[in-house]
């Protein structure tokens, strides 16, 4: 949205609409990072390492939660398309 306007919306319109569009490259973000997994053990590490303060050297069952519950948050930000498109990769990953 140009600067110009929002200028003239109201402040809860403007919060939604950038909430909205922050919601929209998030999703184009992860869509482009499982587009470049190319095995099995980089799609689990993706899954592993996403997010934000996570610590090296984990045991193998905190890796292994971490790994499901990050499947779990992208099936749960990611809608229509984007959903379908992440369960086939997911679906092919983890069958291999």
């Amino acid at each position: 949205m140009p600067l110009a306007s929002l200028a003239k919306c109201d402040q809860d319109v403007c919060l939604e609409l950038l909430l909205s569009t922050l919601d929209e490259k998030r999703e184009e973000a992860v869509m482009k990072v499982l587009a470049s997994i190319n095995s099995q053990r980089e799609y689990q590490e993706a899954m592993e390492h996403m997010g934000v303060n996570i610590q090296v050297g984990r045991p193998g069952e905190v890796k292994r939660i971490h790994l499901e519950n990050n499947i779990q948050r992208l099936f749960s930000i990611l809608d229509g398309n984007q959903r379908e498109r992440f369960k086939d990769i997911n679906n092919h990953w983890l069958k291999s």
